[in-house]
């Protein structure tokens, strides 16, 4: 029991930085994070699209990333246009190397 609530949990992620341009007739979204799961960026941002296009009120998607554990949105970005830019790997800012 004790070793089971020590475990990290491995469904959540930290998004440290989030980011939208315009450019033109393109939006650029950039995430920043301690990692992401599948489907996690494609749900944001089509989450945020479905409030874009007033579908839902800002609310609603504040509502989702304020508690992960309640309603789940179910709007998925295509694919098609999302693309991965860079991974970088190594010791978070804050951690201490030395130990």
């Amino acid at each position: 029991e004790t070793e089971r609530r020590q475990r990290p949990d491995k469904t959540t992620r930290t998004i440290t930085r989030a980011e939208m341009r315009e450019d033109g007739d393109v939006l650029e979204f950039e995430f920043e994070g301690n990692g992401f799961l599948y489907k996690m960026v494609r749900l944001i941002v089509g989450s945020l699209m479905h409030v874009a296009r007033g579908r839902e009120p800002k609310e609603w998607f504040a509502g989702l990333v304020d508690d992960p554990s309640g309603p789940q949105s179910n709007q998925t970005a295509p694919a098609g246009g999302l693309y991965l830019v860079r991974v970088i790997y190594g010791e978070p800012e804050d951690s201490d190397p030395t130990g």
